[in-house]
C-alpha cells in the first residue's frame, strides 16, 4: 500500500471553493491525511465518529464530487469512503451530502437522484425515500397499506392531499428526494 505524506493531502476548508480531485485510491493513509493532516498515526481513521468536524470533511468531499456530475468520480468517491469505520458511516456521509447538495445546488441534486443507482449498494435512495414517507405519514396518524402504499414499481400511491401535506412537512432535501424518486411522472 502506498504511503502518503501530509503534503499529498487534499486540504479541506468548507468555507472556500476548491477543486477536489480524488485518486482511484482506498488507502487508509490517504484518508488519514484528510482527517488528521498533521498526524502520522492511524488514530484518525478509527476515531472519525468521535470527531464530527472530521466526519464533515468526508461529507464535504462527497458534495464536491457530486457537483462535478461525473459517474466515474462517484465510483472513486465510494472507494475513498471505505476509509470510514463502517458501512453505516458511508451511508450517512452520502445521504447528508445529498441533503447539503439539495440546499446548495438543487439542479445538481436532481441529476444525482436521477443517477441514484451509482450510489448503491452503499446507499439505496428508494429505501430512504420510502422510510421518510412512512415515518412522516405514520407520525400524522396514517396507516401504511390503508391510507397510503408503495406500488410494485415502488411509487407512492396516496391521495393528492396526502402528497401535498407530505411535501410541506419535509426538508428541502427530502422534498427533492421524494419528487424525483417516488413522485416520478
Amino acid at each position: 500500500m502506498a504511503q502518503f505524506s501530509t503534503s499529498n493531502a487534499i486540504p479541506l476548508n468548507p468555507n472556500q471553493a476548491q477543486q477536489i480531485s480524488l485518486p482511484d485510491c482506498t488507502s487508509y493513509t490517504r484518508a488519514e491525511c484528510l482527517i488528521y493532516p498533521n498526524s502520522n498515526s492511524n488514530e484518525g481513521v478509527l476515531n472519525v465518529s468521535r470527531d464530527f468536524a472530521n466526519y464533515e470533511s468526508f461529507q464535504g468531499v462527497a458534495v464536491e464530487v457530486f457537483k462535478a456530475r461525473s459517474l466515474d468520480s462517484i465510483r472513486s468517491l465510494k472507494k475513498f469512503l471505505t476509509a470510514l469505520p463502517s458501512p453505516s458511516y458511508i451511508r450517512r456521509a452520502l445521504l447528508q451530502a445529498i441533503y447539503q447538495l439539495a440546499d446548495q445546488d438543487p439542479e445538481t441534486c436532481r441529476w444525482l437522484l436521477q443517477h441514484r443507482h451509482y450510489l448503491e449498494p452503499e446507499l439505496n435512495l428508494m429505501e430512504v425515500a420510502q422510510q421518510v414517507v412512512t415515518e412522516q405519514l405514520q407520525s400524522q396518524g396514517l396507516t401504511l397499506n390503508q391510507d397510503f402504499k408503495f406500488t410494485s414499481d415502488e411509487q407512492l400511491e396516496a391521495t393528492e392531499a396526502i402528497k401535498m401535506t407530505l411535501l410541506q412537512e419535509v426538508s428541502a432535501g427530502e422534498r427533492l428526494l421524494l419528487e424525483e424518486i417516488l413522485f416520478m411522472r
